[in-house]
């Protein structure tokens, strides 16, 4: 045999051998030398109970994978946990200046968070130092060269989040879950768009959609974010404090186009073809168990806002049906004004932030019925108002602007009555033409007063008249 065949045996040889011990180390030594440490540094990184049932190393296929992860509270609450997290690294991706990542699947993640009755976080003490201290903020990564991060494809299935928030009363508690995460081809340098897509459910049926593509040099994300039943009395909690109402009903739906871009030359935070709707609302005043107000169907379509330009924009609001209860009581308040929100009694900030520029397109209510009642008479006045139709037009927040008006109504169910003209909402101005046909009076009678010994047994009533008001 040559020396030269004796060289290719014996490099064979020790190659052989090498990969033998390296696949063995990596098969066999490897998965609990991995398992301990993350036990140990996990647990004391954390300050919480760290637990490990498994870890495979694939040393072949440079793969690894985690089962079993668990983190618990320091109360001993679960925190968080996953069934199984496999990672496979792309190491050639180094010579395009990555550190190379070829798959990330993370199976039944779940995270247990919240805010304790004193406001804080269940976790606020990880971004705490030992000596109490607020944790220094981790500068931004820089901008220039260096490795960047590149992730073939990123997999999350069956991710559920539990927030339970002990601040409000009653507890505000949810899940949201299980979601699913997809992010394809993710680069944090060179490289086109990544595309990606979330999408969840909530324990009450509540789903959601995110889908688009990211790029991170400059930070750029255009994509579609959408919710739809959304539960609104569930999350009534967080308005309890801002407004006297409880919200008895409804389910909201919201689906818009984004774009977003954050860069040392150009910044964009933007929302575009919004569209939103609210199925059955039902509010009442505060403890009243019968709904004031009842909207089967609210549409708002159009809806563009420019967040750094502080522009916003609707194309139109519409009501469909519904009834609305306007009850004066027996003091002379009205029960609506109940459902205000009260009078602010925080500063203005100093510099006031720069007002918002703002348009609605049109508003327009059809089929509505108003019941009016009337208690501050001797016997309460009770007049229905049905079919009503309103058309406001050309919203603007500006005192100047003049918005087209047309609405009418059946008066008790047989008379009619009719309004156009033109308004300025916030310069309380109006034009406007009146004209009232068969208006039966008979609703009218409490109105006369006890002292009045006739009793008002019929009577129409028709008027035309133009009205102005400044």
């Amino acid at each position: 045999m040559s020396p030269r065949k004796r060289r290719l045996l014996r490099a064979a040889a020790v190659a052989g051998a090498v990969l033998v011990a390296y696949s063995a180390f990596g098969f066999l030594a490897a998965p609990s030398l991995v398992r301990r440490e993350l036990v140990k540094r996990g647990s004391a990184a954390l300050h919480r109970e760290v637990a490990v049932a498994k870890v495979r190393v694939n040393p072949l296929v440079l793969s690894v994978t985690v089962d079993g992860f668990e983190v618990k509270h320091r109360d001993g609450a679960p925190f968080v946990r996953w069934e199984s997290l496999h990672v496979r690294l792309a190491p050639l991706r180094l010579l395009a200046g990555d550190i190379g990542l070829a798959e990330i699947q993370l199976v039944r993640p779940s995270l247990h968070v919240g805010l304790g009755a004193d406001g804080a976080l269940t976790f606020q003490d990880l971004f705490a130092r030992e000596d109490g201290a607020a944790a220094p903020a981790t500068p931004a990564p820089a901008t220039g060269g260096g490795l960047g991060l590149s992730i073939g494809r990123l997999v999350v299935d069956e991710a559920r989040i539990e927030f339970r928030d002990a601040t409000r009363r009653p507890e505000f508690e949810t899940t949201l879950g299980p979601v699913s995460i997809r992010l394809e081809s993710f680069r944090t340098k060179g490289g086109g768009d990544s595309p990606y897509s979330f999408t969840g459910t909530t324990d009450s049926g509540e789903t959601f959609r995110w889908t688009g593509t990211v790029r991170t040099r400059p930070l750029q994300s255009a994509g579609t974010l959408a919710f739809e039943r959304i539960t609104l009395p569930k999350y009534a909690t967080y308005v309890r404090d801002q407004v006297h109402l409880d919200i008895l009903g409804g389910l909201l739906a919201l689906e818009t186009r984004y774009d977003f871009e954050w860069g040392a030359e150009r910044r964009v935070l933007r929302v575009t073809d919004g569209r939103l709707t609210v199925d059955g609302l039902a509010i009442a005043p505060r403890g009243v168990s019968e709904a004031a107000v009842v909207l089967p169907r609210i549409e708002v379509t159009g809806i563009d806002v420019d967040a750094l330009e502080r522009d916003a924009t609707v194309g139109e609001v519409v009501l469909r049906g519904g009834t609305v209860r306007v009850r004066r009581e027996a003091d002379g308040s009205l029960e609506l004004a109940r459902m205000a929100p009260p009078p602010s009694s925080k500063p203005a900030p100093s510099p006031a932030p720069a007002a918002w520029a703002w348009s609605v397109g049109a508003v327009s209510v059809s089929a509505l019925s108003v019941n009016w009642e009337d208690r501050t008479t001797p016997r309460p006045a009770v007049l229905p108002l049905t079919d009503v139709q309103v058309r406001l037009e050309r919203l603007r927040g500006a005192a100047d602007a003049v918005s087209p008006l047309s609405a009418s109504l059946t008066w008790n169910g047989v008379g009619r009555l009719a309004v156009k003209g033109t308004v300025q909402p916030l310069g309380s101005k109006a034009t406007l033409e009146l004209d009232a046909a068969d208006l039966d009076l008979v609703p009218l009678a409490p109105y006369l007063g006890a002292d009045v010994v006739a009793r008002l047994g019929g009577g129409r009533a028709g008027a035309k008249a133009r009205i102005a008001v400044d």
